[in-house]
């Protein structure tokens, strides 16, 4: 009690208000359950864990003043009425899913559109609408060649989370010095109530910055799964559920090195710009 009183309760509370600004900026947020209340796999009597299971949690994006991933509340009071116990309104899955699509994307993220292509056909909302065209298109000339290459380049962009049933519509680009999120939910309903708390808008922030969040996120995840790995090691929880102790240390230094790996994947970075012209010029 004396510490408390002798620092200045205004000092106190920027310090606090500081540390709640910084925390609920991040664009990548997560939280993992904790170990004892993890389902694990297999049947009765085979049950097992493994590092990609000890990642069970919530994920979401902070972006502006909206939330992807997350519940609309209007569904969430639903699914209470109907006695569903939901306390947190984020996706709930494995963190390390959305870390794996985030790094299998982010050579086409971090790769610029070329400003002509940019025009022809904006990523933002107007690129729902040009994939759904180039859908009917390809259903009228069965030439998929063509339409891999002139639609390829947008959807290689899409964070498809296809984990999740009616997952949101969200999509990452830059034109080299800004990183757009733009992203379409209007789709995804259930018995007519939106899912997701935000159902369109775009989101732009320095590419750079974008990159400092991608890596904040990776070093968060695996300071988060060091703690996991080391906490199993010393006492394993579950007497009942199999687990590779020793693999399990493997796999977590061998998943530490992934978003390296991903970010020299986006300095080789190099598609067919000219192709995607030729084809975007033939499906009109």
């Amino acid at each position: 009690m004396r510490i408390i009183h002798t620092v200045c309760p205004f000092r106190l509370f920027v310090l606090f208000a500081s540390f709640v600004v910084l925390f609920t900026m991040m664009l990548f947020n997560f939280q993992l359950r904790q170990i004892n209340e993890i389902s694990p796999f297999g049947y009765e009597n085979q049950l097992s864990l493994h590092w990609y299971g000890l990642t069970d949690g919530w994920f979401w994006l902070h972006v502006g003043d909206d939330e992807l991933f997350r519940f609309n509340d209007a569904l969430i009071n639903q699914w209470k009425v109907a006695g569903e116990s939901w306390d947190n309104p984020y996706a709930e899955y494995f963190v390390v899913c959305l870390w794996e699509d985030l790094m299998d994307i982010l050579p086409s993220i971090l790769e610029p559109i070329p400003e002509d292509i940019l025009q022809q056909c904006d990523p933002g909302q107007k690129g729902w609408q040009y994939l759904n065209r180039e859908e009917a298109w390809l259903e009228r000339y069965d030439d998929w060649s063509t339409w891999r290459m002139g639609t390829g380049w947008l959807r290689s962009r899409q964070l498809y989370a296809t984990y999740l049933v009616l997952y949101p519509g969200i999509r990452f680009w830059t034109d080299g010095e800004t990183l757009f999120i733009t992203w379409d939910n209007h789709d995804c309903l259930d018995n007519g109530i939106p899912i997701w708390s935000t159902q369109q808008g775009q989101y732009a922030l320095p590419l750079a910055r974008f990159i400092d969040e991608v890596r904040s996120f990776d070093a968060r995840l695996i300071a988060a799964m060091d703690q996991r790995v080391k906490s199993a090691q010393m006492d394993w929880p579950f007497p009942n559920v199999a687990i590779d102790i020793d693999f399990l240390e493997v796999d977590h230094r061998e998943r530490a090195t992934k978003m390296d790996q991903a970010f020299t994947r986006s300095r080789q970075q190099k598609t067919d710009w000219d192709g995607v012209r030729k084809a975007m010029d033939i499906i009109g």
